[in-house]
């Protein structure tokens, strides 16, 4: 949402609250929109935090349950993809 409305994500911060992962965003506006891939989406700039692989596998059961709910068809095969990236990000 962020990005389409021409904001840059400065910095991330993923944190753990009541056994939840959260994301804490820094935007600013900078007028030029760009449509995110669904990892930037996911992930955002959280890579090599603490706790990172259990906030995607937190996002990856998100997913999951949004991929139940999809026809088969382009975009079913582009959430698989994504998925198995996550859980490859999971094991980090």
């Amino acid at each position: 949402w962020l990005a389409r409305r021409g904001f840059d994500l400065v910095e991330e911060t993923i944190c753990q609250a009541a056994g939840r992962w959260y994301s804490v965003m820094n935007a600013r506006y900078a007028a030029a929109q760009h449509e995110p891939d669904g990892l930037e989406c996911l992930c955002g700039k959280a890579e090599g935090q603490p706790g990172f692989a259990a906030y995607c596998a937190q996002q990856n059961g998100k997913l999951k349950k949004y991929r139940r709910g999809l026809p088969p068809g382009a975009e079913a095969d582009a959430v698989d993809a994504l998925i198995q990236e996550l859980e490859k990000r999971s094991c980090l």
